[in-house]
């Protein structure tokens, strides 16, 4: 994906998540939206995680654990982590699209 395509795919999934912070996320000044919108959006992903009763408590951790890796190198973990977090319920959920 390109920067632009990165930055559309937020603003899509940001309205499918959560419309409350969402609307908030886009009345801040420009300058401020788009580090706003991504850093909501990475809590997004802890609390799905978090909030998933469907996982053992040992997966879970792992997650979060992956998680923490692919803010280190994205290149190398994202694909495992889009992996693992298919056991977080329904690939049509948009939680569960955000952490794919």
């Amino acid at each position: 994906m390109t920067a632009q395509e990165d930055i559309e795919f937020c603003k899509r999934q940001l309205a499918l998540v959560s419309r409350t912070f969402g609307v908030s996320i886009e009345a801040l000044p420009e300058s401020l939206r788009e580090q706003v919108r991504v850093a909501y959006l990475l809590c997004r992903i802890l609390d799905t995680i978090e909030d998933a009763v469907a996982v053992s408590l040992t997966l879970r951790e792992s997650l979060f654990d992956l998680f923490n890796e692919c803010l280190k190198s994205p290149e190398a973990m994202a694909e495992i982590f889009e992996t693992q977090t298919a056991s977080l319920g329904e690939s049509s959920n948009p939680d569960i699209q955000l952490c794919a």
